[in-house]
């Protein structure tokens, strides 16, 4: 297998591709876990700040996105919604 590398950061994104594509749906997906967005959010040069109880910051290329750690394993649909246009406006989508 041959891994693909995020030009601007360095990061393998080649596995996330399924995930990337699953945060562009529409309607909006309601089953996209915290772990498989968290990774694809660290494949593209973000860094992940837990806060105090379930809360989350997110960083990427100076954006920042607020979400809540789920008490199940997938993210709400807020999140994905956040994650989505944040990737949206940095360019990150799945035909890029």
């Amino acid at each position: 297998m041959v891994s693909r590398r995020n030009a601007r950061t360095g990061g393998n994104v080649s596995g996330h591709d399924k995930t990337l594509t699953e945060v562009f749906d529409e309607p909006t997906r309601s089953d996209i876990t915290y772990d498989a967005a968290i990774a694809l959010i660290k494949a593209h040069g973000g860094t992940v700040k837990e806060g105090a109880g379930s809360r989350v910051s997110i960083t990427i290329q100076g954006a920042v996105i607020k979400i809540h750690r789920p008490h199940k394993k997938d993210l709400r649909k807020y999140a994905v919604e956040s994650i989505r246009e944040t990737f949206r406006k940095l360019g990150i989508t799945p035909n890029s």
